[in-house]
This record gives structure tokens, sequence and C-alpha cells, in this order.
């Protein structure tokens, strides 16, 4: 079986949208599938729009909270209860397009990584330049686009591995203990296509450089 995990905060615009395009490619690629969103304290009806498709579809599981949880923790609460040999994240508003699901499946690796970002001058390229410069002096990782929201992880490595943070360095976390833990870890290629631009402030950008400190040094 495969489960999708999806994050969802706020996506009352999109979310209904990826629900039928992940499924409709699922079902193009014949594989036992579940799909989970792990929605995380939206206020703008994302989630009475996933109770609903809960309600029409056996394969749907929908986890909600009362108050906002971090991208970090939603993604926890997903692979908790996700049931298949094989895991694919995906970004609500599937900026990568559902093809990225058959990419992610037919790559080899036991994390599998889509480098799905377009590489420009804009103040957000700039961050994911500097992020990447980062990732690279801390942990000595040289990939490309460790943030993606688009991956497929074996759970070989989520039942080794031990995550802890709740926020969007959930994601490099993942990928450097799967290193450590001597996981192969790939990245493939894929178009991005973003609906719309997506913004990290400044609190969140210095929560997730004090996590990554905490990760790279205070623990074992």
């Amino acid at each position: 079986m495969i489960s999708v995990v999806i994050p969802c905060y706020n996506e009352a615009k999109t979310v209904e949208w990826t629900y039928k395009e992940v499924k409709e490619e699922l079902e193009k690629l014949g594989v036992e599938y579940e799909l989970i969103f792990s929605e995380d304290g939206s206020t703008d009806g994302t989630k009475e729009i996933l109770r609903e498709l809960e309600k029409k579809d056996e394969k749907v599981k929908v986890l909600t909270s009362k108050r906002r949880l971090g991208k970090g923790l939603g993604l926890r609460r997903g692979f908790q209860v996700a049931k298949g040999e094989e895991i694919l994240v995906l970004d609500a508003d599937l900026a990568a397009g559902a093809e990225v699901i058959r990419d992610l499946l037919n790559a080899e690796g036991d994390v599998v990584i889509a480098d799905a970002y377009k590489r420009g001058f804009s103040k957000r390229d700039v961050m994911s330049f500097l992020y990447r410069c980062l990732v690279a002096l801390l942990f000595g990782m040289n990939l490309n686009y460790i943030q993606s929201g688009f991956k497929k992880l074996r759970r070989e490595v989520l039942e080794e591995i031990d995550l802890k943070l709740t926020g969007f360095a959930m994601d490099t976390e993942l990928v450097y203990k799967a290193k450590r833990k001597g996981f192969r870890v790939v990245e493939i290629s894929a178009k991005w296509n973003q609906r719309r631009e997506r913004r990290v402030g400044f609190p969140h950008a210095f929560k997730m450089f004090l996590d990554l400190i905490r990760v790279r040094f205070l623990e074992d």
C-alpha cells in the first residue's frame, strides 16, 4: 500500500482540487493507496471540506487540530497512522503537479526528494539558496532542495529515526537523520508550477535556524 500524507493549513481554495488530482493519478497507476490529510488548525473552512471528502471516500483519512501545531508535527501525526510500506509527502497546493507521484514511486532510494523549485532572484529564491548553504555548512549535505514538500519515504526510515521538530525544519531533520542511519537519499527533477507565493516571515526563519542548531549540536 502507498500512504499519501498531505499537510494542510488554510487550503480551502485548493484542497478539493488537489484531492481529485491525486486520486486520479493514483487510480491511473493502479496502486493500493490511502490519502491522509493532516489539517493544522485552519480557519478558512478547510476542515469542513476535508470532512465531507472523508464521508464520501473510504480511502480518505482526515486528522484535524483545534490549534496550529506546525508543519513538522502535522506530518509526524500523518506518519503515525500511515499503513503503507511507502509514504508519499505532498504539499497541499500540489505545486509540482500530480505527475510527481509517478516520478517519486519509480525512483530508487530510501528517501526520494523531488527537486521542484524554480530558481531565480526573488526574495524567496535568495532565502532558499542561503538555507541550502547553511544546511551544507552544518550537516555536510549538498542537496538542491531539502525543504521540498514532495518526498517518498520507505517505512523503514520512519521506524529507525526519531523525529522531534514541529516546524518547517523537520524536513531537514528527517533527511539528516536518515543519512546518519545509512539510508540512501536521492533527488529527482520535477516541474514547478506553484499556484501562489508562500512567505516565510522572520520569526519562522529564526525558529528554523534554532531548530537546525538543536538537531546538529544538541542531539545525539
